[in-house]
């Protein structure tokens, strides 16, 4: 009997143990990274010019008040019409954003006129973690998007509706997106995984990250964030 007591300790612990091992694996792997406030983003790129050695990496200006595509703000901040923003990031905003928007409205029957995204940062550098995808600019976190409908303007904060029909579609379209158009394969087999992280991660429970990985034949590739 008391064999048999032991036994059951024994796997207990070793249950217990694996885990512990397998939640500490997932939080090594999904780095969570603080961007930039505006004020700490404008003395970055001024330390860029005055001749600071940075990591290279292709970038444009992102005019967040009257871009044609996809316009936005950084959170309780007015627009600024020279965002900076990795160049591959915009161009996937700019190709997919809209429709991603519209199949999250059309999620809750509306029919959306405009949008606006309204954000919490897009670059962070090593000091904020050299693992993520904010270190190149290629995420960006999303606080709330504004629907605007032909039955008026729909506030979707993702805290209070992260987990609803209008985000999820909004995922799903993404990350097919990114398997399609940046040879990426589905994270752990999930699209609406796969290009941005949401309240499945203990970090991320009130703004979608959302990025471009590095993806080379298929495969994820390099030492960066995969999501």
């Amino acid at each position: 009997m008391k064999k048999i007591i032991l036994l059951i300790i024994l796997l207990s612990t070793q249950n217990i143990t694996f885990a512990n091992t397998q939640e500490g694996e997932q939080d090594h792997e999904h780095e969570h990274a603080t961007p930039f406030t505006p004020e700490e983003e404008e003395r970055y790129f001024e330390d860029m010019g005055r001749g600071f050695k940075r990591k290279s990496f292709p970038r444009t200006n992102w005019n967040e008040c009257s871009d044609r595509r996809v316009t936005g703000n950084y959170l309780s901040y007015r627009c600024t019409r020279q965002r900076n923003i990795s160049q591959i990031l915009f161009t996937f905003m700019k190709k997919n954003f809209e429709t991603c928007v519209d199949k999250a409205a059309k999620s809750n029957n509306w029919r959306m006129k405009d949008f606006h995204i309204i954000h919490k940062g897009i670059f962070g550098d090593a000091r904020h973690s050299p693992r993520s995808l904010h270190s190149p600019g290629r995420a960006i976190d999303i606080a709330e998007i504004i629907v605007s409908t032909y039955g008026g303007n729909k506030k979707m904060n993702f805290r209070k509706y992260g987990n609803g029909e209008f985000f999820t579609a909004f995922r799903k379209c993404w990350g097919r997106a990114i398997i399609s158009q940046n040879n990426c394969p589905a994270y752990r087999g999930q699209v609406q995984l796969t290009g941005s992280i949401g309240k499945e991660d203990r970090n991320h429970q009130k703004h979608l990250h959302v990025s471009v990985p590095y993806c080379v034949k298929g495969k994820h590739a390099g030492n960066y964030f995969w999501r």
